[in-house]
């Protein structure tokens, strides 16, 4: 009888891990520009190989995966941050005016219950030059593919360069 009911629990374990394995995000890397004439919203999103350029000031925030991030919003202001940087711990640095940047890579995060397309750039110039960054603080988001959600370039923070 003990060793049905630990067969029957180490089955149960094992479902358990499946479950929850088949719940965990998949991130599927989705290059936007062969998908621009199918998709509506798709096609003002970010595509691999555009080359941006800052409109201001960005902080560089994160420590593992650097991401940029509008200053003023969760984060703080550029002169609160170059005032005291000590007091920002999440900040690593900032991004200047006119600094160019160049879409890396675009990925569908899928939960299974929906996803989220964000955007990764290479810095190609100033302090933070070939480190890739993640752009969803300096993006809007977009509803109503068949993808989720879709990064798209804030025209308040960035603009298209080519």
């Amino acid at each position: 009888m003990n060793s049905i009911l630990g067969e029957i629990a180490r089955l149960v374990a094992i479902l358990g891990i499946l479950v929850v394995a088949s719940c965990s995000p998949r991130n599927t890397a989705i290059d936007l520009s062969s998908l621009t004439g199918s998709d509506e919203v798709l096609s003002r999103g970010y595509r691999v190989g555009q080359v941006y350029q800052t409109r201001t000031a960005l902080l560089v925030t994160g420590r593992k995966k650097l991401s940029l991030s509008e200053p003023g919003g969760s984060e703080p202001f550029v002169k609160q941050y170059i005032d005291d940087p000590a007091s920002f711990k999440n900040v690593v640095g900032i991004v200047q005016t006119g600094t160019d940047l160049r879409i890396s890579r675009v990925e569908m995060s899928d939960s299974g219950m929906g996803g989220i397309v964000n955007a990764y750039a290479i810095l190609l110039n100033g302090k933070f030059k070939e480190q890739e960054v993640f752009l969803r603080g300096v993006s809007r988001f977009e509803y109503g593919t068949q993808y989720g959600s879709v990064s798209m370039p804030d025209e308040e923070w960035l603009q298209l360069k080519r």
